[in-house]
């Protein structure tokens, strides 16, 4: 028989009793963590209606996912549609000129879409919106149906997965030919670009990849790695003839022959790195210019001869920097969004874009083209060079209330990203008509392919210069002096300064 001391008995039981306080002290305090977290996007929404301008909306962070979620009674019952069709038809095209009332009356059209790429779409993040609706094998034939409603010449999509999602609209996309980029590191998804085969053909592309062109930062090494890429596509467009006979104008071959260079790219997301969203900015400029300059001849003598179609998810509101950047040619050293990184000195684009690069949907006043409960705003764009396109008319949103019927924000029964998409009808300027061109590259007309020619694509200096941001080679005078500084800053690479 095991004889207990009263001394050894006490300590025990204290012991016990500690550990019993703690585990209870523990689970209580994650329940209580968890349950603010499941009620933040409500609580900051609130906030917001109250006018706290203490409270700033921020994008949300795809690596940052809050445990949350919210069962609703009502999802039991919501019949999900075997065959989704989202109602494109409730989004009305507004013309950017009055008195332009013909419909048909534009070469081609553009289409901008962030899908939400699978990886990002977790119940965690989207709690409002009901799981049946997060799987990709619904999202993915919504989208397919909303993006085919549009017929888009070319279509730029971001958040793309190559095997859920590219290859499957590629496939369903029939007279569409692709091309997929993906990310540098991270997650397998990147960037697409669909064309109308019957309008288009490739003739040169090249993907940027933002982390080759990070350079021993002095401070922060990791800061600059964000694998965001770029693509610049070169295509042969034919024109339409609008003197043809009707239904004969959208034939192969039946007009003209154009260049047009479509760019598509994702910008960084996190708004606590905005100077980030400049740099990248910048450097896409620069290398766009480069490759252009590099591959054909009369974009040297005329940088006017190629129109160009910049798309994509900039993660940049209208006032922000990198917007700043890219319609005057150069940003402001005081700006809020250069931070404390460049010692407040002005930056610019090369002078060949500077003041030529408008936004599509400035007639709209910049809509807003994303929204969750915690931000609503303008992040997508579709920017155009004005000297040689204008645009006849863009696809405008719904009421923000609209969108709210089904749920808190996006993605819902009806639109399954929590982008929504945007799309402009463009017309070449009569000048640019009358300029018969044919296409002419320094090599022969062959599309550059990885797997093909791999040394192509590894633009090393010889071929197209890095590209360098820092204070040396910044504009310490104002935006006048933009063609000067665009001139210095040609020669380097992404660094901190």
């Amino acid at each position: 028989m095991i004889i207990i001391e009263e001394s050894e008995f006490t300590v025990t039981a204290v012991i016990i009793a500690l550990c019993c306080c703690t585990f209870l002290f523990v689970v209580l305090r994650t329940k209580r963590k968890h349950k603010m977290l499941a009620s933040k996007p409500d609580r900051l929404k609130q906030k917001v209606k109250m006018g706290n301008t203490n409270t700033k909306p921020q994008l949300y962070n795809p690596e940052n996912r809050a445990p949350a979620r919210v069962l609703r009674k009502e999802w039991a019952s919501m019949v999900i549609p075997e065959d989704p069709c989202p109602p494109t038809h409730l989004r009305k095209w507004v013309q950017a000129n009055e008195n332009n009332n013909n419909d048909d009356s534009y070469q081609f059209r553009v289409v901008q879409y962030n899908i939400l790429a699978p990886v990002y779409a977790g119940v965690d993040r989207y709690h409002y919106c009901n799981p049946k609706l997060l799987h990709w094998g619904y999202r993915g034939r919504n989208i397919l149906a909303e993006i085919k409603s549009y017929s888009g010449d070319f279509i730029c999509v971001q958040e793309v997965e190559k095997v859920s999602a590219f290859d499957f609209l590629s496939e369903q996309l029939e007279g569409y030919g692709g091309r997929f980029e993906k990310r540098s590191y991270g997650h397998d998804e990147g960037l697409c670009i669909f064309w109308k085969q019957t309008r288009a053909k490739l003739i040169k592309h090249r993907c940027l990849r933002f982390n080759e062109l990070v350079v021993s930062p002095k401070r922060d090494p990791h800061r600059y790695f964000t694998n965001n890429i770029a693509m610049i596509c070169v295509f042969e467009i034919n024109v339409l003839n609008k003197n043809a006979n009707e239904g004969s104008s959208s034939l192969p071959n039946s007009g003209e022959k154009r260049l047009i260079c479509v760019v598509n790219t994702h910008l960084y997301w996190d708004p606590q790195k905005s100077d980030l969203k400049i740099l990248q900015s910048l450097a896409l400029f620069d290398h766009l210019n480069q490759f252009l300059t590099n591959n054909f001849p009369q974009y040297k003598d005329n940088p006017s001869s190629i129109p160009i179609i910049l798309s994509g998810d900039f993660n940049s509101m209208p006032n922000s920097g990198a917007c700043e950047l890219i319609k005057t040619g150069t940003v402001r050293g005081n700006h809020p969004d250069m931070l404390n990184y460049h010692q407040k000195k002005a930056l610019c684009i090369p002078e060949q874009f500077a003041g030529r690069i408008n936004s599509s949907y400035e007639i709209l006043k910049h809509p807003w083209t994303n929204y969750t409960p915690g931000f609503s705003g303008c992040i997508d764009y579709i920017w155009y060079s004005n000297d040689n396109l204008s645009v006849v008319k863009v696809l405008a949103p719904m009421e923000l209330e609209a969108y709210t019927k089904e749920g808190g924000g996006l993605p819902n029964l009806s639109w399954s990203s929590d982008h929504i998409s945007i799309a402009a009808d463009f017309n070449f300027n009569d000048q640019t008509l009358s300029n018969t061109t044919t296409t002419t590259l320094t090599s022969d007309n062959n599309i550059d392919d990885d797997s093909e020619h791999p040394e192509e694509n590894n633009e090393s200096a010889s071929t197209i210069t890095k590209l360098t941001i820092d204070d040396s080679n910044s504009n310490e005078n104002n935006s006048s002096n933009s063609g000067e500084s665009s001139s210095k800053s040609k020669n380097s690479n992404i660094s901190d300064s």
